[in-house]
């Protein structure tokens, strides 16, 4: 007879495993801690998840789904460029940066699990969609007589401030670092809004 799921257990296993992948990393945490941590049987916690790998792909997918979702909730009936913009840098980074262990997982797992070339064109798309159809920029994009180093420089820009961003916040975890969420977020901010300003 098949055991029914339960949505606390699921979400215990969740929480558990990105706990401990992201403290002692992937490769390092077995199906047996995640299972003895949560105080579950092996049947139990096989009942939910196949493998490892299938936790660890549904808490970066589940995570990193949530996360655009409140970010698309949230642009949802705004206008202007300015205020999609102050969604990203008021809603969308504080969210990213406040989860820390979604972060080290995503920067420490194999791109076949964090699947972050897809991540990274999805903000590229969202940040020049935040832009307004008449932004110099992203006619530029669009505009056949752009070169492709100039296509290049606008994208590298975009994904090199964004991995900057996201290895910053992992960073914080070294206590000789001193580095704040808000300090991070100040800075992350005025990058961005002096970026965005110069594109249009």
């Amino acid at each position: 007879m098949a055991r029914l799921k339960d949505t606390q257990k699921r979400d215990l296993i969740l929480t558990t495993a990105k706990r401990l992948f992201a403290a002692q990393g992937f490769d390092a945490t077995s199906m047996a801690q995640i299972k003895d941590t949560c105080g579950l049987s092996t049947g139990s916690l096989y009942t939910y998840f196949a493998s490892k790998d299938e936790i660890l792909e549904t808490i970066i997918e589940e995570g990193w789904q949530l996360l655009l979702a409140e970010v698309e909730a949230s642009l949802a009936g705004l206008a202007t460029p300015d205020q999609r913009i102050a969604v990203i840098t008021d809603v969308f980074l504080p969210r990213l940066l406040d989860e820390a262990d979604l972060i080290k997982i995503i920067l420490s797992v194999p791109s076949v699990y964090s699947r972050l070339p897809e991540k990274l064109e999805r903000i590229e798309v969202l940040i020049i969609s935040l832009l307004g159809q008449d932004s110099p920029a992203r006619r530029a994009l669009n505009d056949p007589a752009t070169t492709e180093s100039e296509r290049s420089y606008l994208r590298t820009s975009l994904i090199v401030n964004f991995l900057g961003i996201l290895e910053a916040s992992r960073l914080r975890q070294f206590p000789e670092i001193s580095l704040t969420i808000p300090d991070l977020l100040n800075y992350t901010r005025r990058i961005f809004l002096q970026g965005v300003r110069g594109l249009e």
